[in-house]
């Protein structure tokens, strides 16, 4: 199976990864910054613009994990636009992205850090 990995990076992406790579699944990280490398894509900042039609090519599985969550304060408007942009606006480009290439699966996994607290 091929599977792209976003927020690969991060704790539990990084994990993931290797446990795809462990079962013998060829895997593509997506990550925001770094070296590039063999099977990973450069998204830069993710919001709705972001181009995802490279990393979903000939993929059959998307795991979506990449996420805003670590900010000072989370009541602040700037805060919360930021969430919307990468949260919202990012993940939809991405099923978008998937739907148009024919994944048959996508993965959105999240966690309460992710959306603004009352």
């Amino acid at each position: 199976m091929k599977a792209l990995v976003t927020g690969a990076s991060g704790f539990i992406g990084n994990a993931l990864c290797d446990a795809l790579r462990a079962r013998g699944d060829d895997v593509v990280a997506a990550v925001r910054t770094g070296e590039p490398r063999a099977n990973v894509i450069m998204t830069g900042d993710i919001n709705a613009n972001t181009d995802w039609s490279a990393a979903v090519r000939d993929v059959e599985v998307v795991f979506h994990l990449a996420a805003h969550v670590h900010v000072l304060d989370a009541h602040a408007a700037r805060d919360l636009e930021k969430f919307r942009e990468v949260n919202v606006g990012g993940s939809e480009s991405l099923a978008r992205a998937a739907i148009a290439a024919g994944v048959r699966r996508f993965v959105f996994m999240s966690t309460v850090a992710t959306s603004e607290t009352a």
